[in-house]
Protein backbone atom coordinates (compact mmCIF):
# COMPACT_ATOMS: atom_id res chain seq x y z
CA UNK A 1 0.00 0.00 0.00
CA UNK A 2 2.98 2.31 0.56
CA UNK A 3 3.75 2.09 -3.15
CA UNK A 4 0.14 3.03 -3.91
CA UNK A 5 0.36 6.09 -1.66
CA UNK A 6 3.63 7.07 -3.33
CA UNK A 7 1.93 6.86 -6.74
CA UNK A 8 -0.97 8.92 -5.46
CA UNK A 9 1.42 11.56 -4.17
CA UNK A 10 3.16 11.79 -7.52
CA UNK A 11 -0.24 12.09 -9.21
CA UNK A 12 -1.25 14.80 -6.78
CA UNK A 13 1.83 16.86 -7.64
CA UNK A 14 0.64 16.89 -11.23
CA UNK A 15 -3.04 17.38 -10.39
CA UNK A 16 -2.40 20.39 -8.17
CA UNK A 17 -0.41 21.99 -10.99
CA UNK A 18 -3.05 21.00 -13.55
CA UNK A 19 -5.81 22.67 -11.55
CA UNK A 20 -3.69 25.82 -11.11
CA UNK A 21 -2.99 25.99 -14.85
CA UNK A 22 -6.64 25.35 -15.69
CA UNK A 23 -7.61 28.20 -13.38
CA UNK A 24 -5.25 30.46 -15.31
CA UNK A 25 -6.89 29.32 -18.55
CA UNK A 26 -10.32 30.24 -17.18
CA UNK A 27 -9.06 33.68 -16.16
CA UNK A 28 -7.48 34.53 -19.54
CA UNK A 29 -10.76 35.31 -21.42
CA UNK A 30 -11.91 37.40 -18.43
CA UNK A 31 -8.66 39.38 -18.42
CA UNK A 32 -8.78 39.90 -22.19
CA UNK A 33 -12.39 41.11 -21.94
CA UNK A 34 -11.39 43.53 -19.16
CA UNK A 35 -8.58 44.93 -21.35
CA UNK A 36 -10.96 45.38 -24.29
CA UNK A 37 -13.54 47.12 -22.09
CA UNK A 38 -10.83 49.38 -20.70
CA UNK A 39 -9.78 50.27 -24.25
CA UNK A 40 -13.39 51.03 -25.21
CA UNK A 41 -13.51 53.36 -22.22
CA UNK A 42 -10.38 55.08 -23.46
CA UNK A 43 -12.20 55.94 -26.73
CA UNK A 44 -14.77 58.16 -25.02
CA UNK A 45 -12.45 61.20 -25.06
CA UNK A 46 -11.93 60.87 -28.81
CA UNK A 47 -15.69 60.62 -29.33
CA UNK A 48 -16.19 63.73 -27.20
CA UNK A 49 -13.60 65.69 -29.20
CA UNK A 50 -15.08 64.59 -32.53
CA UNK A 51 -18.57 65.62 -31.40
CA UNK A 52 -17.19 68.96 -30.16
CA UNK A 53 -15.51 69.50 -33.55
CA UNK A 54 -18.74 68.70 -35.38
CA UNK A 55 -20.75 71.12 -33.22
CA UNK A 56 -18.16 73.87 -33.62
CA UNK A 57 -18.12 73.49 -37.42
CA UNK A 58 -21.92 73.69 -37.53
CA UNK A 59 -21.83 76.92 -35.51
CA UNK A 60 -19.09 78.27 -37.79
CA UNK A 61 -21.24 77.54 -40.83
CA UNK A 62 -24.14 79.37 -39.21
CA UNK A 63 -21.91 82.39 -38.50
CA UNK A 64 -20.62 82.38 -42.07
CA UNK A 65 -24.19 82.28 -43.33
CA UNK A 66 -25.15 85.14 -41.02
CA UNK A 67 -22.14 87.15 -42.23
CA UNK A 68 -23.02 86.54 -45.86
CA UNK A 69 -26.62 87.60 -45.21
CA UNK A 70 -25.52 90.86 -43.59
CA UNK A 71 -23.02 91.57 -46.37
CA UNK A 72 -25.81 91.13 -48.94
CA UNK A 73 -28.01 93.50 -46.96
CA UNK A 74 -25.20 96.07 -46.88
CA UNK A 75 -24.69 95.74 -50.63
CA UNK A 76 -28.40 96.15 -51.22
CA UNK A 77 -28.63 99.22 -48.94
CA UNK A 78 -25.53 100.80 -50.49
CA UNK A 79 -27.23 100.43 -53.86
CA UNK A 80 -30.24 102.31 -52.49
CA UNK A 81 -28.14 105.26 -51.36
CA UNK A 82 -28.03 106.65 -54.91
CA UNK A 83 -31.80 106.74 -54.99
CA UNK A 84 -32.24 108.69 -51.73
CA UNK A 85 -33.53 112.27 -52.26
CA UNK A 86 -33.43 113.72 -48.72
CA UNK A 87 -30.51 114.11 -46.33
CA UNK A 88 -32.59 112.66 -43.53
CA UNK A 89 -33.27 109.46 -45.41
CA UNK A 90 -29.63 109.31 -46.54
CA UNK A 91 -28.36 109.65 -42.95
CA UNK A 92 -30.84 107.04 -41.71
CA UNK A 93 -29.77 104.56 -44.38
CA UNK A 94 -26.10 105.18 -43.66
CA UNK A 95 -26.78 104.56 -39.98
CA UNK A 96 -28.43 101.23 -40.83
CA UNK A 97 -25.47 100.28 -43.03
CA UNK A 98 -23.02 101.24 -40.28
CA UNK A 99 -24.91 99.08 -37.80
CA UNK A 100 -24.82 96.13 -40.19
CA UNK A 101 -21.09 96.61 -40.80
CA UNK A 102 -20.51 96.67 -37.05
CA UNK A 103 -22.44 93.42 -36.80
CA UNK A 104 -20.29 91.97 -39.57
CA UNK A 105 -17.13 92.91 -37.73
CA UNK A 106 -18.40 91.12 -34.62
CA UNK A 107 -19.27 88.01 -36.62
CA UNK A 108 -15.86 88.06 -38.35
CA UNK A 109 -14.16 88.09 -34.95
CA UNK A 110 -16.33 85.18 -33.85
CA UNK A 111 -15.43 83.30 -37.04
CA UNK A 112 -11.70 83.82 -36.38
CA UNK A 113 -12.18 82.49 -32.82
CA UNK A 114 -14.12 79.50 -34.16
CA UNK A 115 -11.43 78.74 -36.74
CA UNK A 116 -8.76 78.82 -34.02
CA UNK A 117 -10.92 76.58 -31.85
CA UNK A 118 -11.42 74.13 -34.72
CA UNK A 119 -7.67 74.01 -35.38
CA UNK A 120 -7.05 73.33 -31.69
CA UNK A 121 -9.68 70.58 -31.52
CA UNK A 122 -8.31 68.96 -34.68
CA UNK A 123 -4.83 68.93 -33.14
CA UNK A 124 -6.24 67.38 -29.97
CA UNK A 125 -7.94 64.72 -32.09
CA UNK A 126 -4.65 63.92 -33.84
CA UNK A 127 -2.91 63.55 -30.48
CA UNK A 128 -5.75 61.49 -29.04
CA UNK A 129 -5.67 59.14 -32.04
CA UNK A 130 -1.92 58.67 -31.54
CA UNK A 131 -2.52 57.88 -27.88
CA UNK A 132 -5.24 55.38 -28.77
CA UNK A 133 -3.02 53.77 -31.41
CA UNK A 134 -0.37 53.27 -28.73
CA UNK A 135 -3.00 51.83 -26.39
CA UNK A 136 -4.28 49.54 -29.14
CA UNK A 137 -0.74 48.29 -29.78
CA UNK A 138 -0.31 47.70 -26.06
CA UNK A 139 -3.64 45.83 -25.92
CA UNK A 140 -2.73 43.59 -28.86
CA UNK A 141 0.65 42.86 -27.26
CA UNK A 142 -1.01 41.83 -23.99
CA UNK A 143 -3.54 39.68 -25.86
CA UNK A 144 -0.70 37.91 -27.68
CA UNK A 145 1.01 37.33 -24.33
CA UNK A 146 -2.16 35.73 -23.00
CA UNK A 147 -2.40 33.58 -26.13
CA UNK A 148 1.16 32.34 -25.54
CA UNK A 149 0.33 31.56 -21.90
CA UNK A 150 -2.82 29.75 -23.03
CA UNK A 151 -0.89 27.62 -25.52
CA UNK A 152 1.91 26.84 -23.04
CA UNK A 153 -0.53 25.95 -20.26
CA UNK A 154 -2.49 23.59 -22.49
CA UNK A 155 0.73 21.86 -23.53
CA UNK A 156 1.83 21.50 -19.89
CA UNK A 157 -1.59 20.22 -18.85
CA UNK A 158 -1.55 17.63 -21.64
CA UNK A 159 1.91 16.42 -20.61
CA UNK A 160 1.07 16.22 -16.90
CA UNK A 161 -2.20 14.40 -17.54
CA UNK A 162 -0.31 11.75 -19.48
CA UNK A 163 2.19 11.43 -16.62
CA UNK A 164 -0.46 11.11 -13.91
CA UNK A 165 -2.43 8.61 -16.04
CA UNK A 166 0.76 6.55 -16.29
CA UNK A 167 1.10 6.59 -12.49
CA UNK A 168 -2.51 5.49 -12.03
CA UNK A 169 -2.41 2.80 -14.71
CA UNK A 170 -0.94 -0.01 -12.50
CA UNK A 171 -3.63 0.48 -9.82
CA UNK A 172 -6.89 -1.41 -9.79
CA UNK A 173 -10.02 0.32 -11.02
CA UNK A 174 -11.50 0.83 -7.54
CA UNK A 175 -8.44 2.74 -6.31
CA UNK A 176 -8.26 4.82 -9.48
CA UNK A 177 -11.95 5.70 -9.19
CA UNK A 178 -11.50 6.66 -5.53
CA UNK A 179 -8.57 8.93 -6.32
CA UNK A 180 -10.30 10.57 -9.30
CA UNK A 181 -13.41 11.21 -7.25
CA UNK A 182 -11.46 12.98 -4.48
CA UNK A 183 -9.33 14.92 -6.96
CA UNK A 184 -12.44 16.29 -8.66
CA UNK A 185 -13.96 17.27 -5.33
CA UNK A 186 -10.80 18.79 -3.82
CA UNK A 187 -9.36 20.47 -6.92
CA UNK A 188 -6.28 18.28 -7.18
CA UNK A 189 -5.62 17.80 -3.46
CA UNK A 190 -6.67 14.20 -3.03
CA UNK A 191 -4.13 13.43 -0.27
CA UNK A 192 -3.47 14.98 3.12
CA UNK A 193 -0.50 14.43 5.38
CA UNK A 194 -1.03 13.74 9.06
CA UNK A 195 0.84 16.42 10.99
CA UNK A 196 0.96 15.69 14.70
CA UNK A 197 -2.59 14.47 15.22
CA UNK A 198 -4.22 16.67 12.59
CA UNK A 199 -5.21 16.30 8.95
CA UNK A 200 -3.23 18.85 6.93
CA UNK A 201 -6.12 19.12 4.50
CA UNK A 202 -8.90 20.22 6.85
CA UNK A 203 -7.15 20.72 10.18
CA UNK A 204 -9.38 18.28 12.05
CA UNK A 205 -7.93 16.01 14.74
CA UNK A 206 -7.32 12.43 13.64
CA UNK A 207 -8.16 9.59 16.02
CA UNK A 208 -5.08 7.62 17.28
CA UNK A 209 -6.57 4.41 15.87
CA UNK A 210 -6.84 6.01 12.42
CA UNK A 211 -3.23 7.24 12.64
CA UNK A 212 -2.09 3.70 13.44
CA UNK A 213 -4.04 2.35 10.47
CA UNK A 214 -2.30 4.86 8.22
CA UNK A 215 1.12 3.92 9.60
CA UNK A 216 0.47 0.24 9.02
CA UNK A 217 -0.03 0.86 5.28
CA UNK A 218 -2.40 -2.08 4.95
CA UNK A 219 -5.19 -0.09 3.34
CA UNK A 220 -6.16 3.30 2.01
CA UNK A 221 -7.41 5.38 4.94
CA UNK A 222 -9.74 8.34 4.40
CA UNK A 223 -10.11 11.42 6.62
CA UNK A 224 -13.54 11.26 8.28
CA UNK A 225 -14.01 15.00 7.79
CA UNK A 226 -12.66 15.98 4.36
CA UNK A 227 -12.51 12.53 2.72
CA UNK A 228 -8.90 12.96 1.62
CA UNK A 229 -6.51 10.01 1.53
CA UNK A 230 -4.32 10.22 4.62
CA UNK A 231 -0.59 9.49 4.69
CA UNK A 232 2.45 9.95 6.93
CA UNK A 233 6.02 10.63 5.96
Amino acid sequence: MKETIDLFRQCQERDVEIYALEEQLREIPIKIKALEEQFEGEKTELARLEEHLKTTKVKLKEKEGDLKSKEEQIKKLEGQLMQIKTNKEYASLQGEIALLKKGCSGIEEEIIISLDEIAEIEQQIVEEKKRLDAKRTELESEKRSFEVIDKDNRAKINTMKKERDAFLAPLDKQLRTLYEKIVAKRQGNALAKIEGEQCSGCGMRIRPQTINEVRMCDQVVICDNCSRILYVE
